[in-house]
């Protein structure tokens, strides 16, 4: 008997390796479930790791893009208080011009007030010196009149002695109207 015993222990020894195995399996099997759990798990963080890696990409892309524009910023700020202060100069100088522009107007105003009382004033002399030669036009006329009519009072009396001696000469009393016409208009 010693052969089925020894089958029975073989069997049993193979019934307790097969036990053995079948936990060691469902232990391989639970194993590689939990190596295919671990593996998407891995795959996860993996993904998660590339997304995070990516997202820290774009925050410090965004921060580089944030500095920038804070430096743009600062800049125009700069530039706009360069333009403020300038602006401001700007403006001092335009009202010290216009302060000086207004006081030389009003040097002006005052020039041309007293040039128009002197003008006013050589206007007045001017016609005062008109009227004064209109009088004296007027006067040295009259004169000249008179002294036309005078000299041809006596050159009329003159040239009828003459006519008187020279009457026999008939042209002369005719060169007499001529003379006569051309001194007195008529």
């Amino acid at each position: 008997m010693g052969g089925i015993e020894w089958l029975k222990v073989e069997k049993n020894d193979l019934k307790s390796e097969i036990q053995r195995l079948s936990k060691e399996r469902e232990a391989n099997q639970s194993i590689e479930e939990d190596n295919f759990v671990f593996e998407k798990r891995i795959f996860a963080v993996t993904q998660r790791l590339a997304f995070e890696q990516r997202r820290q990409i774009a925050l410090s892309d965004n921060i580089r893009a944030i500095a920038a524009v804070s430096w743009l910023l600062a800049m125009l700020s700069k530039k706009l208080e360069w333009k403020d202060l300038k602006r401001e100069g700007l403006r001092k100088e335009a009202k010290e011009t216009r302060w000086k522009l207004e006081e030389q107007i009003f040097a002006e105003k005052q020039k041309v007030k007293e040039l128009s009382v002197e003008y006013e004033k050589l206007k007045k002399e001017k016609e005062e010196e008109r009227k004064k030669e209109k009088q004296n036009a007027t006067d040295v006329g009259v004169q000249i009149k008179t002294l036309r009519t005078a000299l041809m009072k006596r050159l009329s009396i003159i040239l009828k002695k003459e006519v008187k001696k020279d009457h026999p000469v008939q042209g002369f009393q005719n060169n007499y109207k001529e003379i006569q016409e051309m001194y007195m208009g008529k």
